[in-house]
C-alpha cells in the first residue's frame, strides 16, 4: 500500500502475490512505479510481470490509455492488437479494462500479452495503471507455457482484482478494513 496524494489520503492497494518479489521500485513526487516478478526471475528476464504505474496531476484519461499503450507497441511487435471493454465500476472508482496483445516481441521473439486496468481518481487527479504482462510462446493466441497453471493464472488475476486506489474515510472510495493510515495496517487478532 502506498501514497501518492496529498489530501484526501487516497491510497494505492498493491498486494504481492505468494511467491512474487518486487523487482523494481522508482518513486518520486510525481510517480511511482513497480514492477512485481515471480521470486525466481528479474526485470531483465521475466514470463510473468504486474506492473503499477501511478501518476499524480495527470493530464492523460483512463478511457483512451489502452489504446495509445497499445500504439506503443507497434514498434516492437511484429503485429498489435488491443482489445478495450467497457468501464466497471470498483470501490467508487471507473475502472477502463483491457488487453493488448504482441504477437511477437522483435527484441525477445516471444509473443506478449497484457491484461491492464486504468483508473483517473476524480478527487486527485491521480492516474493508476495495473498490467499483468505474459510472456507466450508461438502467436498471440497460443496455448501458455505448461509450467504455468491454471491455479498461477488464477492467482494473478484475483490480485490483478484486489490492485486498487481507495480513500481513508471516505465511503464511496472505501479502503478495506485493517487499513489505518498510509503504509499501516491495522493489528490482526
Amino acid at each position: 500500500m502506498t501514497q501518492i496524494t496529498e489530501e484526501p489520503q487516497e491510497m494505492i492497494l498493491t498486494p504481492i502475490v505468494h511467491g512474487w518479489r518486487v523487482g523494481h521500485h522508482a518513486a518520486d513526487k510525481r510517480r511511482l512505479l513497480i514492477k512485481l516478478i515471480p521470486s525466481t526471475e528479474t526485470v531483465d528476464a521475466w514470463t510473468h510481470m504486474v506492473t503499477l504505474l501511478a501518476t499524480r496531476d495527470a493530464t492523460v484519461a483512463a478511457e483512451p490509455f489502452i489504446a495509445d499503450l497499445g500504439a506503443s507497441f507497434d514498434p516492437y511487435c511484429t503485429k498489435v492488437a488491443t482489445q478495450v471493454w467497457p468501464a466497471q465500476t470498483q470501490g467508487g472508482y471507473s475502472m477502463q479494462l483491457g488487453i493488448v496483445y504482441c504477437e511477437v516481441n522483435r527484441s525477445t521473439g516471444i509473443g506478449e500479452v497484457v491484461h491492464v486496468k486504468v483508473t483517473k481518481s476524480e478527487k486527485t487527479d491521480a492516474l493508476y495503471v495495473w498490467q499483468y504482462a505474459r510472456k507466450i510462446p508461438g502467436l498471440v493466441l497460443a496455448q501458455d507455457d505448461e509450467s504455468f497453471t491454471v491455479e498461477d493464472l488464477r492467482s494473478l488475476v484475483e490480485a490483478l482484482r484486489d490492485h486498487r486506489p481507495c480513500i481513508l474515510g471516505d465511503s464511496q472510495h472505501s479502503c478495506p478494513k485493517g487499513i489505518e493510515s498510509p503504509g499501516k495496517l491495522a493489528p490482526t487478532a
